[in-house]
């Protein structure tokens, strides 16, 4: 049989799999907003490619992005090995005709999900691995006087944040909603956390 037309039965199988008028498919809706949905802590990280004065204090991107997030109550790791969720900060710029910048800045979410290895069926020692996953929380082009360039740049550091919380909330509201149990089980092991740490420190 033909690849294309094996494959085009295959995902309209899928999309007419019999489901209880209650229920809904992770196969079908789930995806990247099941992983996005229990994310709540991260390391941040900034990459500073930008010259001719534009961008003097680079590390405060990192400072106000972290300070957005912990507004809303996201925990902050200096290790991303602890957070296993890696938000970067990229700016990337420089400075033309006089003191006027131009400047590129943007950030991502990059964390490790389980996923189905390829010829799971032949593969001894399992049929799953992890793999690389990235959110686009944001991206623009900023131009202007280099005076105000730092500030400009501090406040779309903190509207990346926001941005961030709002994707997240939206995501665990759909994930309540159609997949409630998964909400449930991330809270009963975020609090679980909590109260292994709480035993810890009041035994200190």
């Amino acid at each position: 049989m033909n690849v294309r037309i094996f494959m085009s039965i295959l995902m309209l199988s899928l999309y007419t799999l019999p489901v209880a008028a209650s229920e809904t498919s992770l196969l079908i809706f789930g995806g990247a907003t099941v992983h996005l949905a229990t994310k709540d802590k991260f390391h941040v990280a900034y990459s500073d490619q930008v010259t001719g004065g534009c961008l003097p204090r680079p590390a405060r991107l990192k400072d106000k992005l972290e300070a957005t997030l912990s507004k809303h109550g996201f925990g902050i790791a200096e290790d991303k090995r602890a957070a296993g969720n890696l938000i970067t900060i990229n700016a990337l710029g420089y400075r033309y005709s006089g003191n006027t910048c131009l400047v590129h800045i943007s950030a991502e979410l990059e964390y490790f999900a389980a996923t189905t290895v390829p010829y799971a069926g032949t593969v001894s020692e399992g049929n799953t691995t992890f793999a690389p996953l990235s959110h686009k929380i944001g991206a623009t082009f900023l131009t202007g006087h280099k005076s105000s360039m730092q500030g400009r740049l501090e406040k779309l550091a903190s509207n990346f944040g926001e941005d961030l919380f709002v994707d997240i909330s939206n995501a665990k509201g759909l994930i309540q909603k159609h997949f409630p149990q998964i909400i449930e089980a991330y809270e009963r092991d975020k609090n679980g956390d909590l109260d292994a740490q709480e035993s810890i420190e009041a035994s200190e």
